[in-house]
């Protein structure tokens, strides 16, 4: 009982953390930077390798990883942006010529969901990072699966009902962290595989 208590400790603050430097970053400059470091937390945590305080630990990734994760966070949101706007545009054009350019969106839109996950295991230049995540999204199509539907549910959640509005120490304690768990979950099996194959 007491380490589920211990466990469920470091996961509210790694939330409430997360919610701070989001908006320490006037949410702009906070969000990507302050996701890598609930990542990177909630992978510690599941790894039980905390050694030191989960601020310590929160603030040190937030700091390293703020211009990288920036840059990297808004050229895949401009990158997603370009290819529904062109699927936007030429939504028209003959079906042959259409079904490749939405599997092509499509494709994107879940490599950039699974990046930053397997951002913080490997220390690779973009291109690199872009390969591995879409050899891990295409050989375990269940992860962006469920991944996506995480995602969905958190958008209904949060602008489609009133339950934070009810509930908004949810928002502010659990229901990212949690999030971030339960993809370290779902990736680390295929992160070690990729290694394994890879090595």
């Amino acid at each position: 009982m007491q380490k589920v208590v211990i466990w469920f400790s470091k996961i509210i603050a790694a939330n409430f953390m997360w919610v701070i430097f989001t908006i320490l970053g006037f949410a702009f400059f906070g969000f990507f930077p302050a996701t890598v470091a609930l990542l990177t937390v909630t992978k510690e945590i599941k790894n039980k390798k905390v050694d030191k305080s989960i601020f310590s630990s929160f603030l040190k990734s937030y700091v390293g990883h703020f211009l990288e994760a920036n840059f990297y966070g808004y050229l895949l949101v401009a990158i997603n942006f370009s290819c529904w706007l062109i699927l936007y545009y030429f939504i028209d054009i003959p079906v042959y010529l259409s079904a490749p350019l939405i599997a092509l969106t499509i494709l994107v839109f879940i490599i950039s969901l699974l990046f930053f996950p397997t951002y913080i295991y490997f220390d690779a230049d973009i291109i690199n990072l872009i390969k591995i995540t879409a050899i891990i999204t295409l050989s375990n199509p269940v992860i962006p699966f469920v991944v996506g539907t995480v995602i969905l549910m958190y958008y209904i959640i949060i602008f489609q009902t009133n339950f934070l509005i009810i509930f908004p120490t949810i928002f502010l304690f659990v229901i990212f962290s949690l999030g971030a768990y339960l993809i370290h979950i779902l990736i680390t099996p295929a992160i070690n595989k990729f290694r394994l194959i890879d090595n």
